[in-house]
């Protein structure tokens, strides 16, 4: 019962090699914090624009009728 405890938790975790993390700093940067890896858009800016799309294309439907 211990074995397929301690089974599941190996299974849970994600080991990354170095090499996958040198690949991954090579493309976005090093740290966010020191200005070296490029920031995603912020959420809202995403979120934001999704909203008025779709308002356009709802107004643009009722302005047809």
């Amino acid at each position: 019962m211990e074995d397929e405890v301690a089974a599941r938790a190996i299974k849970l975790v994600n080991f990354v090699s170095e090499e996958q993390l040198d690949l991954s700093r090579k493309t976005r940067g090093e740290r966010v914090e020191d200005g070296t890896a490029q920031r995603d858009r912020p959420l809202y800016e995403i979120l934001r624009e999704n909203k008025e799309k779709k308002d356009a294309e709802f107004n643009e439907r009722f302005k047809h009728n």
